[in-house]
């Protein structure tokens, strides 16, 4: 009967006490007459947040038909709702794109199989691939299931189909209950954590998690296993609540009631007090108040970071790894080095480093002069080496990284920067690819190494995550072409990197047949891409990134003006246009970063190849959180009028933006979710714009540079 009303409803909650028998035998609408809907055909395409608890759905005239409807939805809670389907969330998944949360209580039914009647909740997997592919902007999920067990009543949901929930849509906050086929799976990114009534696990699971460091929250509640111990210095708040008998309540508001002496703290606890200090002069400062603080803190220093004041560089590094026995990270670095310093760390240095420290796992070796190939060599017998940096190493060539990777066979991580001796046509590389485990490589400014060595590689991009190359300036442009190269004859180049997730190219040079398409269409798995001033990168380009890589969740652009051939002729411009913002809105849709950078380009001439129709299309498909414009003179008060809508935007970086004025600015004031500001050499807007957003007082960070009109008076 509310009939028109429902066209304005913005928010909907209705909830029955409690389903009652004859309620469940006769769930019909008396006056309901068969297809004849005219009395269900409300329009409710304004409402946003939909709660239903204990109510009866059926064919026909039911949730189905009301989800059909609700094309604005962004909130559903559904509570035990009788008759729910697959259907159901089918329906919702097709018409709900914007849904950010979404929360399901569920609890045993009859349900008709294939097999016949079994007892178990409604929805099975169908319904969360179904939500995984339409609703890609799920940000908050609760699954909740009543009454089931391992045996009998089961869940219809399977451990899979949670897991590609999961890993395909953007989840900030979950909560599951009652989820007994759920096992141990691990949460890279969590820093909130509330665990209550679990049996299945102690204190040495939750040490674990505290021992981490990454938790701003912990709640653990009637988990009976758990005691008070395993929470000591567990998060920036902390509540925990146990029951039974010989536990006792620990929570942020009393913990200023426990007192104790330093006789009284086992060395575990000051162990776990000085990993906690971060500062080095403190550590330094607390290792002088007694002897047992000065062994603990030597025991369990694991990293140090040395340079220009090491001297005598060889007595010095030798005192050190005698006080620090267990170092697991060495960083010497000799950025700004003098002869006045006296002399650097050698290569007798290194070989004390490796046998001194046989725990060492990470190494960076920076603008070290006196290091050549025979101490670097040393480190092959550091067996447990996972990572080695070497930046500006002036004298090591092939021949000495090829020692090290021969002898390091758990290396992970090699960066190799303004390393001008090491050969990419050496044994090194292939080497690496044919037996290494290589997971991160980093090339940057390497002059012997082009991008065409990097083929030698070989079977290690299977292994690879993380790749950069990056070329000092563009070489070769006008004959970019790799001579071992045979037309129609592609061996060389059909390597499988279906495990690389994060891809940085700059400055190198790409081509037909053979360049980034070709890369990029391999890179399946890949969620971060930056892509620097690449010479003869397209359209295409961007398509095929769209295509195959739907879980990009950052990218990166920086273009600048090239001859591009247009129908009308050759045009001065940046390369990609409106179609790769297009292509990327529409294929990947988990977007989350974005910086798109113009570098020299003019309103009349060099111009951008974009419009800010396209980039406004752009930001509104894509749920982005973080944005970078720089250089965008085509976007001005109206694209200031799209961001300031855009609720998932919570980082906004403007530089030289020169036609976003104060009436663009204001609008930010307005803006849902942003709560970081920064604003570079802009000249459009003054006090009144930037003094808006500043008095709405939603803003955690504001940066201003450079913006001439802007004075301190209204920050």
């Amino acid at each position: 009967m509310f009939g028109l009303g429902w066209m304005k409803l913005q928010r909907f909650m209705f909830m029955v006490r409690n389903l009652m028998v004859f309620d469940i035998l006769i769930p019909q609408d008396l006056s309901y007459v068969l297809n004849r809907h005219y009395c269900y055909d409300f329009n409710c395409g304004n409402l946003k947040e939909l709660s239903l608890g204990r109510i009866i759905t059926v064919e026909e005239i039911g949730l189905c038909s009301l989800l059909g409807k609700c094309k604005s939805l962004e909130k559903l809670c559904l509570h035990i709702v009788l008759g729910v389907t697959d259907s159901d969330m089918v329906t919702l998944a097709q018409n709900c794109s914007n849904l950010k949360s979404i929360t399901l209580q569920l609890e045993p039914a009859f349900c008709d199989e294939s097999e016949g009647i079994i007892f178990r909740t409604a929805l099975t997997d169908e319904s969360l691939k179904a939500l995984a592919l339409g609703c890609r902007m799920l940000q908050v999920v609760e699954l909740t299931t009543f009454g089931c067990d391992p045996t009998y009543p089961e869940i219809g949901f399977s451990q899979e189909g949670l897991v590609m929930l999961f890993q395909s849509c953007p989840i900030r906050d979950l909560v599951l209950c009652g989820t007994n086929i759920f096992d141990d799976e691990d949460s890279p990114s969590l820093i909130n954590l509330t665990l209550r009534q679990c049996g299945g696990f102690t204190d040495d699971g939750v040490g674990e998690v505290v021992r981490a460091r990454k938790l701003n929250s912990l709640i653990v509640e009637d988990c009976r296993r758990v005691s008070s111990i395993a929470m000591q210095g567990a998060a920036k708040s902390v509540h925990y609540d146990q029951d039974s008998p010989g536990y006792g309540k620990l929570n942020r508001s009393n913990l200023a009631h426990l007192y104790f002496t330093m006789e009284d703290l086992p060395d575990a606890l000051i162990s776990e007090i000085t990993k906690r200090i971060e500062n080095r002069s403190d550590l330094s400062s607390l290792s002088l108040v007694s002897k047992r603080l000065y062994k603990i803190e030597a025991e369990t220093r694991g990293s140090i970071h040395v340079g220009c004041g090491l001297h005598p560089a060889t007595d010095v590094i030798l005192s050190l790894c005698s006080r620090f026995p267990n170092l697991l990270k060495v960083d010497i670095n000799y950025s700004g080095w003098t002869r006045s310093h006296g002399n650097q760390l050698d290569n007798h240095g290194i070989c004390i480093l490796s046998s001194y420290c046989p725990g060492l796992s990470d190494l960076t070796l920076s603008f070290c002069s006196d290091i050549s190939d025979s101490g670097i060599g040393y480190l092959a017998s550091c067996k447990k080496l996972i990572t080695l940096r070497l930046n500006s190493a002036k004298i090591i060539t092939s021949s000495g990284l090829l020692a090290v990777v021969v002898g390091c066979n758990n290396l992970s991580g090699l960066h190799l920067v303004n390393c001008n001796k090491i050969c990419g046509t050496s044994e090194w590389l292939k080497y690496l690819g044919c037996n290494g485990s290589l997971e991160e490589l980093v090339v940057k400014n390497c002059e012997q190494i082009s991008q065409f060595d990097l083929l030698m590689f070989g079977p290690g991009w299977m292994k690879l995550k993380s790749f950069m190359f990056v070329v000092r300036s563009i070489y070769n442009i006008f004959d970019p072409k790799d001579r071992s190269y045979v037309v129609n004859c592609k061996y060389r180049y059909d390597f499988c990197c279906e495990n690389l997730k994060e891809l940085s190219l700059e400055r190198i040079v790409t081509v037909e047949e053979k360049g980034l398409c070709s890369l990029l269409g391999k890179c399946r798995s890949l969620e971060k891409v930056c892509l620097h001033f690449i010479h003869g990168l397209t359209d295409s380009d961007m398509i095929t990134l769209a295509q195959n890589c739907s879980n990009l969740r950052c990218i990166s652009l920086q273009l600048e003006p090239v001859f591009c051939e247009e129908p009308e002729g050759r045009v001065f411009r940046t390369p990609l246009t409106d179609q790769s913002l297009k292509v990327l809105a529409l294929g990947c849709r988990m977007l989350q970063i974005v910086e798109l950078t113009m570098f020299a380009c003019e309103p009349i001439y060099p111009e951008i190849g974009f419009t800010q129709e396209g980039l406004v299309s752009f930001f509104q498909s894509c749920p982005i959180r973080d944005l970078v414009l720089c250089g965008a003179n085509i976007f001005n008060d109206e694209g200031m009028k799209a961001l300031s809508s855009a609720h998932f935007l919570e980082t906004l970086e403007l530089m030289d933006c020169k036609r976003v004025t104060d009436a663009g600015v204001r609008l930010l004031a307005d803006s849902p979710s942003l709560v970081s500001l920064t604003l570079r050499q802009c000249d459009g807007f003054s006090d009144v714009g930037v003094g808006a957003v500043v008095c709405a007082r939603k803003l955690e960070s504001l940066i201003v540079e450079g913006c001439h009109q802007v004075s301190q008076r209204a920050v």
